[in-house]
């Protein structure tokens, strides 16, 4: 899956992260929305497998085409 993150922040609550990240892709993310939320988990160094993927994530468009806001949680720790 091609995306690209132009901006990611975090605020840590207790154990987890609250995670906003700016992305562009062409993918149809009402599509594929779990797939686009874990692909950029990934590109923002939070890989799934090892932080996990806590309660809804959502993903809203921009004013500029291609481009959408993702929300999740993860882990703040992978062990």
């Amino acid at each position: 899956m091609e995306l690209q993150v132009i901006e990611h922040t975090k605020e840590r609550y207790g154990f987890a992260y609250s995670h906003t990240a700016i992305i562009r892709t062409l993918v149809d993310v009402t599509k594929h929305h779990d797939e686009v939320v874990a692909q950029t988990s990934i590109e923002c160094g939070y890989h799934p497998a090892g932080y996990g993927l806590y309660g809804p994530s959502t993903i809203k468009p921009t004013e500029n085409p291609n481009e959408y806001v993702v929300k999740w949680h993860t882990a703040s720790s992978c062990d």
